[in-house]
């Protein structure tokens, strides 16, 4: 054929059906506190829409406080994600940030003034997902953080910095001072890497390419596969780890960088391999971050996942994992000494396992009960680097407590 235009064929691809669900990580850990009978309730913004109108009715109906929602002007829009779930297991993840770009921490600030008059008082201030929040980066989450604290001194600050390495972040997330001070930080090992190799905080590639033939030259289809990353700094090692050849010394040296910035509880999930969970060494540090729940030797360790009976959707499984290592932290009061790395581990990961575990997700059982029933239950196997063999159950010393926390 001569004169023919080139035809770009689009593959259709089929999928199963459609659920519209109140995510992202407030809603999706308040919503799992709420399933494991802690009291719970969001602060965010919404738009005046039927996005954010059907966010808090969800929310509302799932148990979770949706008053202390904010409602944005018009044209500011709810954020709104797709999240296609694959048959494997995977998904990915479309989002139209709308008044994420405009939440700031006057906005947190406020809200936290009017919880400070709440009675019992708030245990916990849980912040998620910095990256995608523009004005909430940096300086300005060192401020909001700053301005929780002081208007409710004994809360236990929480951070999820889920999805750091995202394109769409090209700006610092995480300073020195926004760690300071917080009681517990949860990322996914990829994550981890990401912050600790960072100099001056959280940066990755802006969200598009340079020049047409950075475009070009993107691994795709016809091009070749990308490099391997380089080796990471903090580690000894010639490569940079995957959930598969992580070590325990490689995690320990992440959870170290971020220790020496004040946080006391920092847990590294790592999929289908567990989690490592490590309370700061210095007491004094762990007391403060943590108001004085830690015991003194809270210790630290890997802990293998749960195993699922049923289908595995691994949608929000971290933000389950933080509510379950939440409610395990609000359980012990104020200056108690008695929480340790492994109660915040069990409890995050029997919360994971009830969030993604379809034979579970449809029921709510509260966490004491939902810990209790996991006694001896299977769990998968550890990879190699972290002494990995047969799945078995948890270890029996970290089931032999005198009472669920």
């Amino acid at each position: 054929m001569h004169n023919a235009k080139a035809v770009q064929v689009v593959a259709i691809a089929t999928f199963g059906g459609t659920a519209y669900l109140a995510g992202g990580s407030a809603p999706n850990t308040a919503r799992s506190l709420a399933g494991l009978g802690v009291a719970a309730a969001v602060v965010g913004l919404v738009g005046d829409d039927a996005h954010g109108r059907e966010m808090a009715a969800q929310l509302t109906a799932a148990g979770v406080d949706a008053s202390p929602l904010a409602v944005a002007a018009p044209p500011v829009a709810t954020s709104l994600a797709v999240v296609p779930v694959f048959i494997g297991g995977g998904r990915g993840c479309y989002v139209d940030l709308g008044a994420n770009t405009v939440l700031d921490g006057a906005t947190v600030a406020a809200a936290a003034v009017r919880l400070a008059a709440r009675r019992p008082p708030v245990a916990a201030f849980h912040l998620g997902y910095p990256h995608l929040l523009p004005r909430l980066r940096g300086g300005a989450l060192a401020t909001a953080l700053a301005d929780v604290r002081a208007a409710l001194p004994s809360v236990l600050l929480s951070l999820d910095v889920n999805g750091v390495a995202a394109p769409e972040v090209d700006v610092p997330v995480l300073t020195a001072a926004a760690l300071a001070g917080v009681g517990l930080l949860h990322a996914n090992l990829d994550e981890a890497l990401t912050i600790t190799d960072a100099p001056a905080g959280v940066t990755t590639t802006p969200s598009a390419p340079a020049t047409a033939a950075d475009a070009a030259a993107a691994p795709g289809r016809d091009n070749a596969s990308p490099p391997a990353p380089p080796p990471h700094p903090l580690l000894a090692r010639a490569d940079r780890p995957t959930e598969a050849t992580v070590t325990g010394r490689d995690l320990a040296a992440l959870a170290a960088w971020f220790h020496a910035r004040g946080v006391g509880v920092v847990a590294i999930t790592l999929g289908s391999a567990g989690a490592y969970v490590a309370a700061h060494p210095d007491a004094a540090v762990a007391a403060a971050a943590t108001g004085g729940r830690l015991a003194p030797n809270a210790g630290a360790g890997v802990f293998p996942a749960y195993a699922a009976a049923g289908a595995v959707n691994a949608t929000g499984a971290g933000d389950a994992f933080v509510a379950g290592a939440l409610a395990a932290a609000v359980a012990v009061p104020v200056g108690a000494g008695e929480l340790t790395a492994a109660d915040v581990a069990q409890s995050g990961l029997a919360a994971a396992l009830a969030r993604v575990d379809a034979a579970r997700a449809a029921r709510s059982v509260p966490r004491r009960a939902l810990l209790a029933e996991l006694t001896g239950a299977p769990t998968l196997p550890l990879p190699p680097g972290l002494g990995g063999g047969v799945g078995g159950g948890w270890p029996r010393r970290c089931r032999r407590h005198r009472r669920w926390r």
